[in-house]
């Protein structure tokens, strides 16, 4: 069974979703290639269709405009995404402007440990209909996230 962790923000329950890989990579390079608008595809999970793709800068920086039409299970979505901080070789963070989610924030966490860089997705959501759609959405994060952590050990981990 899927637990909630909720917090609160402006007195609106939201939930937590946290994900991490421990990668044998330069943490500059591993930074860039999430910079990179190109590699959004070579990480997408294969579930879900990109049907459009436009982005306002490539690298990303901080005010950089993300507008993603995806297709998830038949449905058509329009996601419009705004990264709100990039620190370099430390954080992107992008927040949803309109989308799937009431609210959205994707936290992409850096840190150098050793010879490894462990990289944390870390998400806050709301869903439309809130908690009786949690365990759902959750679901779809962790299938989506743990996708996604493979193929960047695929790309990262040549040892």
């Amino acid at each position: 069974m899927l637990m909630a962790e909720v917090f609160s923000v402006d007195n609106i329950k939201k939930y937590y979703f946290k994900k991490t890989v421990l990668l044998e990579a330069n943490i500059e390079d591993l930074f860039r290639f999430h910079l990179d608008t190109n590699n959004v595809k070579k990480v997408n999970p294969f579930y879900i269709n990109i049907k459009s793709l436009k982005i306002s800068d490539n690298p990303l920086k901080k005010d950089s405009e993300i507008n993603i039409v995806i297709s998830v299970l038949g449905f058509e979505v329009n996601w419009e995404l705004y990264v709100e901080e990039c620190i370099h070789n430390k954080l992107i963070l992008d927040t949803q402007r309109k989308g799937m989610f009431k609210y959205w924030k994707h936290y992409h966490l850096f840190e150098q440990k050793g010879t490894m860089v462990l990289m944390t997705d870390r998400i806050e959501f709301l869903p439309y209909g809130g908690a009786i759609f949690y365990p759902f959405f959750y679901f779809q994060l962790y299938l989506m996230f743990s996708d996604r952590h493979k193929k960047m050990k695929r790309i990262f981990n040549k040892k």
